[in-house]
């Protein structure tokens, strides 16, 4: 017997009955807030195996790096000048200085008063004296040459260095940045990729950052009266030779490095039992790495042009039907196209409200599904005509939301889903 009946009175009952709009992007139980309490970094990126999981803890718990949502850390994703010279600058307890105009430093970006400050005080220098560069990628050497130069401004031991000889790619290190390295590597800041490679040229990720950033503060006693973090996480010598993503790849995710609507919320605070919530029944016996997932993708754009925005699963359950809701901000841009995902085209039907707007549902139904065609990949491809008037270096929410019960698994059964809720930020204005 077919089971479209089933699930179309569902969709019916969930269309007419009302979706409380999201005031918070993210829903508590379908964010993947509620994670193992053993696991104090509550992002799903970052798990308590990992490497780099005390310096993720370190950073966050001292404000000097955030997620790139509440839920997401991104650890492999690039670092831009822009965004190192904030996290010192924040370190610095955020001074207000004036240093050298840019003109691609404008006084609304994030990073105007972190490069006021740190070109004053010559951690940073443009390209020329009309270029910062704030957006471009930072490598392993120029990291190396910031910290150097942020040691000296705070006047502390530099004389100690090393010889790199014992790695085969030392020539590729930039003249001015060898005293840099020689220092940052003595120091134990700075390790090889390898036994014998110390990669100046890669880029520096977001995971190798937040290390560096630790063994920089414990190394000169910089944090020891604010940080109330203890950890025996063990750095070997090539734990910083990650894999880095292109800054419009797959992941597509950037540091909120502060500033309004650009900075994202600290993961809670584990230091109070309230904030430790109890995992709904569904969700229990599931654990996080496998438990199903939507994620909604991080994508960048300029003002005035389209985008498409993909919407992905993971640890796909064999959904039969589902009911999702969208809320965006129509001021920034408006929704004009909606396409199902490949994951789902040939064993679900999509249907939309007749209008697309905020609030915009979308309602899937369809047959009993066979094994061979439960698949990971994605759901929804959405298509946006970004305003004029959207704001550069801005973040918008994508907010996704379902109520208990408008997800159906192929055996009729209601589950629970992660969202991992996503953004879209302007990177030029038109």
């Amino acid at each position: 017997m077919k089971k479209k009946k089933a699930i179309l009175a569902l969709s019916l009952l969930a269309s007419v009955s009302l979706i409380i709009t999201a005031v918070a992007a993210i829903n508590d139980y379908t964010n993947g807030k509620a994670i193992v309490q053993e696991q104090a970094v509550r992002f799903s990126d970052v798990n308590v195996s990992d490497w780099f999981y005390g310096d993720v803890q370190y950073v966050q718990k001292n404000k000097l790096m955030n997620g790139i949502s509440e839920t997401e850390f991104a650890p492999s994703d690039i670092t831009t000048r822009g965004m190192i010279v904030t996290i010192l600058w924040r370190l610095e307890d955020e001074p207000i200085e004036q240093g050298a105009h840019f003109e691609d430093v404008t006084k609304e970006a994030y990073y105007h008063n972190a490069v006021s400050w740190a070109s004053k005080n010559q951690i940073v220098n443009g390209y020329d004296k009309k270029t910062f560069g704030p957006n471009d990628v930072a490598t392993r050497e120029q990291f190396a040459t910031i910290m150097y130069r942020y040691a000296v401004f705070k006047k502390l031991d530099t004389s100690n260095v090393t010889s790199l000889d014992k790695y085969s790619d030392k020539g590729q290190i930039s003249e001015y940045a060898i005293k840099s390295i020689q220092w940052a590597n003595a120091n134990g800041l700075i390790t090889g990729t390898s036994d014998t490679t110390i990669s100046p040229q890669d880029d520096v990720t977001r995971c190798q950052v937040a290390a560096i950033l630790r063994r920089f503060c414990e190394r000169f006693n910089l944090l020891s009266d604010k940080s109330v973090i203890e950890s025996d996480n063990t750095i070997g010598d090539n734990i910083d030779g990650q894999t880095t993503n292109d800054k419009k790849g797959n992941s597509g995710s950037r540091d909120f490095v502060g500033g309004e609507n650009v900075g994202a919320e600290d993961g809670p605070d584990e230091s109070s039992t309230d904030n430790k919530e109890e995992l709904p029944e569904a969700m229990k016996g599931v654990d996080e790495e496998h438990r199903p997932t939507i994620k909604v993708n991080t994508t960048y754009g300029n003002s005035g042009e389209n985008i498409t925005v993909p919407v992905e699963i993971y640890n796909n359950p064999g959904i039969l039907g589902m009911v999702l809701q969208l809320e965006y901000d129509e001021e920034a841009m408006t929704l004009v196209n909606v396409e199902n995902g490949d994951a789902i085209s040939d064993v679900l039907d999509l249907t939309t409200s007749k209008e697309l707007n905020s609030g915009v549902k979308f309602v899937w139904d369809g047959l009993e599904i066979h094994p061979n065609q439960v698949k990971d990949g994605t759901i929804l491809m959405l298509e946006f005509k970004l305003s004029d008037n959207a704001v550069l270096g801005k973040r918008y929410p994508l907010s996704f939301e379902f109520k208990p019960g408008e997800i159906i698994d192929n055996d009729l059964q209601t589950i629970d889903i992660t969202v991992n809720q996503g953004f879209v930020e302007i990177d030029q204005e038109k």
